[in-house]
């Protein structure tokens, strides 16, 4: 039999072993090795000691080993010359984990046999040379022994003493049922007998610390059945207790039962029947306290549910966003391929609208994926800034009045601002959570009237926004109220339904503010959320300096500026997007041609870095700009381009001198703004 180390079943084994009368002291013995060798992974278990004839010679009674090793049973060997003599000498047991690092370092056993942890347990009996238990290993374990595995080993060597004096005397006897009984102890196995035509009924000491009964408590069958669980616990042995009697099947459960302190735990109940001319006169067995375990076990298949849970979560949004990303990668593909010279202005702006909608669409579905990875990772981060709340939503008035004219639903604003409204928040943020429940209003409202009321509390340094998005929609039913912020949640089939992902994303942002968002609903009644959330007070921010676009124009006259893409497609979008901005560039396509190029010439003001290049990417170009070439920031700005928003990939930009992050796809909003900054060294 082979069990893996640290396996309770190991105690159980070495015990019925030991426990096995018709067996003899030697191959009770050899069965211990073997259980030992296969059970702690030894490269040799033996049992040795100092020789009758000869004291100063070690013999070798019986060996398990694997064929690494050549030991003979029967051998001898000068006592010097092996390890064993130390927990002779010390008659305590001995552990070298790494014998070349200890003092047994130069021993000729250790260097001859290459022997990298002993481990020797001294076996003392009455009247005999001493003996000993030691276990070879070769090769470096994983974990060291524990002090539990080391008292195991004690054990196992005073088992095997005991078996060696089991017929000497009664002390001895006595010793062996003091190391079955430490047996019991470390498993936690105690036995019972039921004397069939008495009556009475025996209980191990351990059976009574599991029961947790007072020293004088004396069980009979009836009171030990009662121990159990009542209902399917006690049921199940009753009916084994019943088969056993009157066939002689043997059992085996798992099973709960009270302990007399009322405390409920598992135990593994076992049981057979002994029978004298047909005749029952026996039941006999054990069980042990195995509730430690049953908990890990019930531990492991919970942690099991959830990672099966995840990986059917990860398949599901695989799916999901792999249909839901066609729709408007069709939409832009078809519009682009039908779009030819002569077409009709009014045909031309239609297919271009429709192309650049589908566009938004895709764009936004990467958005939600990007930040559920975000949420699920814990990387989820909010940036706050000076920000005006009714700057915010007269924004998202001027976006959305006329959506809603065109679909035929009136749009209503309705405000009770504080006198202070200017707070610490991240307006990208803020604008993402109504933009979505305003979103879901206009998809799912078909007339009639949308309603957003916005008041604003002032709490001691904090501002509460607390907003009501109400429509008169079709509406929803309780179950799915119960759902709508959980992940992957729609209830319709509509084209443009998205992941989703959205309103799962908007509580966790909400919470993220300190606040919530609650919804209430009845199908044909319309719907209203509830958003709450909490800023701590700003100061009012200077009017910006961006003004008309004449203005931004020529504010951004004179950059030099240097794109490094190595994609043409996304060299001629940036030669177009800076292009609006009435900027034209030079271009590098890796990043040897852009040292290349800043080493020819240092008029350049700004460089938009791709990251991920062949030949030499934005990372290693950007080490050799700032520490070769001798950039520092405020002679050049970098702006990393990049399609991977993690939090390592943005730090990893500022780590090696970038300035800023921009994620692809840019805007020419996007550009604009970076550029503007730029102009107004706010990047350092």
């Amino acid at each position: 039999m082979q069990l893996e180390r640290g396996n309770p079943l190991i105690y159980k084994a070495i015990l019925e072993i030991s426990s096995d009368k018709s067996l003899s002291t030697p191959v009770m013995i050899d069965r211990l090795l073997e259980i030992c060798r296969g059970s702690f992974g030894a490269d040799a278990v033996g049992y040795g000691g100092i020789d009758d004839i000869d004291q100063s010679l070690y013999r070798l009674h019986s060996i398990n080993q694997s064929p690494k090793l050549s030991f003979e049973a029967g051998s001898t060997l000068p006592v010097k010359d092996v390890l064993c003599n130390k927990p002779i000498e010390s008659g305590q047991l001995t552990y070298f984990n790494d014998c070349s690092a200890s003092e047994v370092a130069e021993h000729p056993f250790v260097n001859l046999f290459a022997i990298h942890t002993y481990l020797g347990a001294p076996i003392l009996s009455q009247g005999k040379l001493p003996r000993t238990l030691f276990f070879l290993f070769t090769e470096q374990q994983a974990t060291a022994f524990s002090d539990a595995e080391l008292e195991l080993i004690k054990t196992i060597a005073a088992v095997i003493e005991s078996a060696l004096a089991r017929d000497e005397s009664l002390v001895w006897k006595r010793r062996r049922l003091n190391s079955l009984q430490a047996m019991q102890r470390l498993a936690n196995i105690g036995f019972w007998e039921v004397d069939v035509q008495s009556g009475k009924v025996y209980w191990s000491d351990q059976t009574r610390l599991i029961h947790e009964v007072p020293d004088d408590f004396e069980p009979n069958l009836e009171t030990a059945i009662d121990f159990y669980k009542e209902g399917e616990d006690r049921q199940q042995i009753i009916d084994a207790v019943e088969r056993g009697f009157e066939k002689g099947e043997a059992w085996s459960l798992e099973v709960r039962l009270v302990t007399y302190t009322g405390k409920e735990k598992w135990v593994a109940a076992l049981g057979e029947a002994e029978f004298k001319d047909g005749e029952c006169i026996r039941l006999f067995g054990a069980f042990q306290d195995i509730d430690t375990q049953v908990a890990n076990r019930n531990l492991l298949a919970v942690k099991k549910q959830e990672a099966e849970n995840l990986l059917q979560a990860r398949s599901q949004l695989i799916a999901k966003i792999s249909h839901e990303l066609r729709t408007p990668i069709n939409g832009i593909s078809g519009m682009l391929q039908t779009i030819h010279s002569g077409l009709d202005k009014d045909i031309l702006e239609t297919k271009i609208a429709i192309a650049m909608q589908s566009s938004e669409t895709l764009v936004r579905l990467i958005n939600d994926v990007l930040d559920y990875s975000k949420i699920d990772s814990g990387e989820l981060q909010i940036s706050p800034a000076p920000l005006s709340l009714a700057r915010v939503f007269n924004d998202l008035q001027a976006l959305y009045l006329p959506l809603c004219e065109k679909q035929g639903i009136q749009l209503e604003f309705e405000t009770h601002y504080c006198q202070q409204d200017w707070v610490e928040a991240d307006e990208v943020r803020v604008k993402q959570i109504f933009t979505n429940i305003l979103n879901n209003a206009l998809r799912y409202t078909f007339g009639g009237h949308i309603k957003l009321t916005i008041t604003t509390i002032q709490t001691g340094s904090l501002l509460e926004l607390v907003a009501r998005v109400a429509d008169s929609g079709k509406g929803m039913t309780r179950e799915q109220t119960a759902r709508i912020f959980k992940p992957f949640q729609q209830f319709d089939n509509q084209a443009n339904a998205g992941t989703g992902l959205g309103l799962s994303i908007v509580k966790e942002l909400c919470q993220a503010m300190h606040g919530d968002i609650s919804v209430h609903s009845h199908p044909g009644a319309g719907t209203e959320f509830t958003v709450s959330l909490k800023f701590p007070n700003a100061v009012q921010a200077n009017p910006s300096s961006r003004g008309v676009a004449s203005s931004v124009v020529a504010q951004l006259q004179g950059m030099k500026v240097l794109v490094v893409e190595d994609n043409e497609i996304n060299r001629i979008v940036m030669e177009a997007m800076l292009s609006e901005l009435s900027l034209t560039a030079d271009y590098a396509v890796n990043g040897l041609e852009a040292i290349k190029t800043l080493k020819h010439s240092r008029d350049y003001n700004v460089v938009f870095m791709d990251c991920e290049m062949d030949v030499m990417d934005g990372f290693q170009a950007t080490r050799k700009i700032r520490r070769e070439l001798g950039y520092d920031h405020k002679s050049l700005t970098i702006i990393a381009m990049t399609a991977n928003t993690t939090n390592e990939n943005r730090q990893a930009c500022f780590n090696v001198g970038m300035n800023a992050f921009l994620t692809k796809p840019v805007s020419v909003e996007n550009i604009r703004d970076t550029l503007l900054l730029v102009s107004e060294r706010k990047f350092h």
